[in-house]
């Protein structure tokens, strides 16, 4: 689904971004000089601008609050400030490498994550989810 609306005019699509960190900021298996690893170069050198943090340090606080062993608490507490200044500084990057697409698709499938995107990113995007549910 993310393939199919990330192709639409207007839109991109971006993949797992919860990832990012995991991977230092590398797209997975793409040709160098790809039009995607040109992109994810961009992204990770501008982002690297906005934080001094390391990757291994920002995956640890990403997975402690997106993964669904922890969703009770964001639910009921929130995700820890120092997330939420990351992922707004992980989105502002992207969008500055993005901005004549008005549709960023984001494939993570983490119930924590898109409560964490509702509640810090909402001012400054539009935000929707798709679920699907594979029936056999």
């Amino acid at each position: 689904m993310d393939i199919v609306l990330g192709n639409c005019s207007g839109a991109i699509s971006l993949g797992e971004i919860n990832r990012f960190f995991k991977r230092d900021g590398i797209a997975p298996i793409r040709k160098e000089g790809s039009k995607v690893d040109t992109l994810w170069k961009g992204i990770k050198t501008t982002f690297d601008k906005k934080s001094s943090e390391d990757y291994a340090k920002l995956n640890k606080v990403f997975n402690k609050n997106e993964y669904h062993t922890n969703f009770a608490r964001i639910y009921l507490f929130g995700a820890d400030d120092f997330y939420q200044e990351t992922l707004v500084k992980q989105y502002q990057s992207i969008v500055e490498h993005t901005n004549d697409k008005k549709v960023l698709i984001e494939s993570s499938k983490y119930p924590a994550r898109a409560l964490n995107i509702s509640s810090t990113l909402s001012d400054d995007f539009d935000i929707g989810y798709i679920y699907q549910k594979k029936t056999y």
